[in-house]
């Protein structure tokens, strides 16, 4: 190719518009591997403030507008709308609790992250609470104190995640975050402590106070009970009998669940009778070989007495 007819072709190519990249195509990877991408947000939400946000930066003048028309309508003992409850879980800074300037360039800072600037005062922080402080509050302060904590817990994983989404290094201004969590933790295990002690206390205070527990009958006790008061009973075999009548209510709640014809409720009948027929001839015949048992030794001691001793 020529120069003039290379000239020419770069004067047309540059005469020529470039395509508009859409915003809704995907963008891929050097290797393929398609980015994902956030579409615009189309909800516009509300500053720490309570005011909403502006379309742009820096705000129109309708913007501006808006604010006045919202503050007109507000009660005569508020000066700013209520912020969202969200914004409860972040540290706002008190710059961002403000209206937007007229020139301001880009949104406030939202508190999603500690500021480090001047990091020997952002790093401080305060102490976990005491036992001995906390046994002066009372159930109710304990109560909000506890959903304080649990709060300021959730404000600290927030700005957790919001750094590891940044790539900060933990070691930049990362180790506040764990000691932080630590107390927070710390305060709370010690009000449930403080709770569990008030708990005893009145546990041990009302305790003669308190109604009797309802005794549970027992069936084994109560023949142990029994055979205290009656002499010449085999506490072995009273408690085989008691046993052995105890299981018999399943056959017959068996019976009733499955609604059995007149052959099969004589056909039970006629278990239910063998079975304490042959119950009532095992019991019998061990009472009869305790009575030989003992006539035997009987027998044995009564020879042993009578039989002469020698010399």
């Amino acid at each position: 190719m020529s120069a003039p007819r290379l000239a020419r072709s770069l004067a047309t190519s540059a005469l020529r518009p470039a395509p508009e990249a859409s915003a809704s195509a995907p963008r891929f990877t050097p290797k393929g591997r398609p980015i994902p991408t956030r579409p615009p947000r189309s909800t516009r939400v509300s500053l720490p403030s309570g005011f909403p946000e502006p379309p742009s930066y820096p705000p129109p003048a309708s913007y501006f507008a808006e604010l006045k028309d919202i503050e007109s309508r507000l009660p005569a003992n508020q000066a700013t709308p209520k912020p969202h409850p969200l914004w409860a879980f972040f540290h706002v800074p008190p710059a961002a609790l403000r209206k937007v300037a007229p020139k301001a360039q880009f949104p406030p800072d939202m508190g999603s992250l500690d500021r480090l600037d001047d990091e020997a005062a952002s790093l401080a922080s305060g102490r976990s609470w005491t036992a001995a402080e906390l046994r002066l509050k009372s159930f109710e302060d304990l109560h909000t104190l506890w959903y304080v904590l649990l709060r300021e817990r959730n404000v600290l994983a927030t700005q957790r995640e919001e750094r590891r989404r940044a790539a900060i290094p933990p070691g930049y201004g990362g180790e506040v975050l764990t000691k932080r969590g630590f107390r927070c933790r710390k305060s709370m295990a010690r009000i449930k402590y403080v709770l569990n002690e008030r708990r005893l206390a009145l546990i041990a205070a009302g305790g003669p106070l308190l109604p009797p527990a309802e005794p549970h009958f027992d069936v084994l006790s109560a023949s142990a009970a029994i055979a205290d008061t009656v002499t010449g009973v085999d506490m072995d075999t009273l408690q085989r009998q008691v046993a052995k009548k105890a299981r018999k209510p399943k056959k017959a709640q068996k019976a009733q669940k499955t609604q059995p014809t007149a052959a099969q409720e004589a056909e039970i009948a006629a278990e239910i009778a063998a079975d304490a027929a042959a119950e009532d001839a095992e019991i019998a015949a061990e009472q009869a070989a305790e009575k030989a048992s003992e006539q035997a030794a009987e027998s044995k001691a009564a020879d042993a007495a009578t039989t002469p001793k020698k010399d």
